[in-house]
């Protein structure tokens, strides 16, 4: 399985870092909430997204610990070690982690990401041994994200790699 460091993607630096909380409860799954061309290369995606979060909306870095094309190929965002901003509030932020799958409506999860993002929440749970929830965006902030057909797919634990 292919996993990008920031310096692979051509990340910028973040302006700032907070460590994530030592007892976190689990992860938060989110998406980028417009479809992604299949074809399109991860890297490019992650560089457009981080550009949007820092430049646009003013934040230190990409709000997402890290992200899941299609493909399979797994993109370090902030890090694990690192608190996200992508879940709602400081809070949320520090008892989750975010994962951001590069899909949108209409599109469904293929199996190199499923079996990616299982991957992640494995290594995420060494981390982080009692952080074991498994939640979408929507369950922790009222909004339509991570969409249906992800909301699903957690509620049926196909991304727990304990399943």
């Amino acid at each position: 399985m292919t996993y990008l460091l920031r310096s692979d993607w051509g990340a910028e630096q973040p302006r700032h870092r907070t460590v994530m909380n030592a007892n976190p409860k689990g992860i938060a799954l989110h998406w980028v909430g417009a479809r992604i061309k299949e074809d399109r290369d991860p890297a490019d995606v992650a560089r457009s997204i981080q550009r949007y979060h820092q430049k646009t909306r003013g934040w230190s870095d990409v709000a997402y610990q890290e992200m899941v094309a299609l493909d399979g190929t797994a993109l370090q965002g902030r890090g694990f070690g690192i608190r996200s901003a992508a879940n709602g509030g400081r809070w949320l932020n520090s008892k989750y982690g975010a994962i951001c799958l590069l899909m949108g409506p209409g599109q469904d999860p293929s199996a190199a990401m499923i079996e990616q993002v299982r991957h992640r929440i494995e290594e995420w749970r060494k981390r982080y041994p009692k952080a074991t929830r498994i939640v979408g965006h929507g369950d922790l902030k009222k909004t339509s994200c991570p969409g249906d057909e992800i909301r699903d797919l957690i509620t049926r634990g196909v991304f727990d790699p304990g399943n």
